[in-house]
């Protein structure tokens, strides 16, 4: 059984020095959050979105998508 791989995890790889592209989370078509860049996400986001399973990146010029797996997101404190 492959480790989770999380949204902090892709932090810690990609690193938060990146350029000032914007960031998007989602769970499926909804909308969980936005960042400026990743920097802003890697202090401002919460705990429930940086632990989330991460089902897919996609990366542009313009903008990072980062799809989070089902079932793994909870607003639950």
């Amino acid at each position: 059984m492959a480790k989770k791989f999380t949204v902090l995890d892709f932090l810690s790889v990609v690193g938060v020095r990146s350029d000032n592209i914007p960031v998007t989370i989602k769970y499926g078509t909804e909308v969980v959050c936005k960042a400026k860049n990743l920097r802003w996400l890697s202090s401002h986001g919460m705990p429930y979105e940086l632990e989330a399973k991460v089902k897919g990146i996609d990366v542009c010029r313009d903008s990072i998508v980062i799809r989070i797996q089902p079932k793994s997101y909870s607003t639950k404190i």
